[in-house]
């Protein structure tokens, strides 16, 4: 489907931040806390000790293994971004949850551009109340959609689990909006609306526009965005779009929003967003480029030790390069380097 799209909904000519590539010296940490242990991904100048001791300056008593350490080394320490994520341990493995605590330093703060939202709020458009409707009778409908199948096939159960008759109907509601009309109205709404709920539906009605190359740009724009739910929802679209197989991508004009999110840019997405451009086809030679960005937070993740992050690291870098070196930092430290 080939949609004529005007001008002034395109997506801004962004003049790109000339980063200086970076020498990687990834330092993945941990320390066990009973049956919890506690990764942190990004440090390079700090230790796990400065960290924990200039947190515990604004909250005594304060552990890196509770959520709330993140948003004080963000917004009280002064680190340009910080995310916390518990995952429950592998059965038999001793351990009972790992908190991955990911930090981009005080000194790198010219990674993190976050794209800004307008103050005003402009209202929710007419033609998204009906999906808000469905999404506020059943807040577990959405999740659904995470899964591929469900989002892109048509599927009605899940795991062998029926869906619920909300899904099918939120999936409807947002099927009917796929004229070109829409898809302007959706983007104009991620770029340039300060109403969450906008950005939130238009994210969805993005997945009816799928075949566009500009709807995946978009989406990393709204990925991008300052942390809050719409901006999860345009990553779960981009993720459940991508895990069907049936897309790729030329990513080439979404290089200034990957950019953003490979410097560490909306933590919560980043592993996310590396499978999705492992899965739609992403150029290696601009995945190189991309991974110069803040090596050490790349080669962070794939040389953690908790059981569920550095996959997708290592899926980025083995497709970036064509190499398999698994943990080994120097090595993928090596293959990274530019071509002669």
């Amino acid at each position: 489907m080939q949609v004529a799209i005007p001008l002034y909904v395109l997506l801004p000519m962004l003049v790109l931040n000339v980063l200086t590539p970076k020498t990687a010296s990834a330092q993945t940490v941990s320390r066990a806390y009973g049956d919890t242990i506690v990764e942190v991904i990004g440090l390079s100048e700090w230790s796990f000790d400065q960290l924990e001791s200039a947190a515990q300056d604004f909250s005594p008593g304060l552990s890196l293994a509770e959520s709330s350490c993140a948003v004080v080394l963000r917004d009280s320490v002064g680190f340009a971004d910080a995310a916390s994520v518990g995952i429950h341990g592998l059965p038999g493995s001793g351990v009972s949850i790992w908190v991955v605590l990911t930090v981009v330093e005080p000194a790198d703060s010219g990674f993190i551009r976050y794209r800004g939202t307008p103050d005003s709020d402009t209202g929710v458009r007419r033609k998204y109340t009906d999906i808000l409707e469905i999404l506020s009778e059943d807040r577990t409908a959405i999740g659904y959609l995470q899964h591929g199948e469900v989002l892109v096939q048509a599927a009605d159960s899940v795991f062998g689990r029926p869906v619920p008759a909300s899904v099918a109907s939120l999936r409807s509601a947002v099927r009917e909006l796929s004229a070109e009309q829409d898809y302007i109205d959706a983007a104009e709404s991620i770029l340039s609306d300060g109403n969450r709920d906008n950005r939130l539906v238009a994210a969805l009605v993005m997945t009816n526009f799928a075949e566009m190359d500009s709807a995946w740009h978009v989406l990393a724009e709204a990925v991008r965005t300052a942390p809050d739910l719409a901006a999860s929802v345009a990553q779960m679209v981009m993720s459940s779009l991508a895990e069907s197989g049936e897309y790729q991508v030329d990513w080439g004009p979404a290089r200034d929003a990957l950019q953003a999110i490979l410097g560490g840019t909306n933590l919560f997405a980043y592993t996310p967003i590396l499978d999705v451009l492992v899965q739609t086809g992403i150029d290696p030679e601009l995945a190189r480029d991309l991974a110069a960005t803040n090596p050490d937070l790349l080669l962070g993740y794939a040389a953690a030790r908790n059981p569920f992050t550095p996959a997708p690291a290592q899926r980025f870098l083995q497709h970036t390069t064509g190499e398999d070196h698994g943990a080994d930092v120097e090595a993928w430290s090596q293959a990274l380097r530019p071509k002669t």
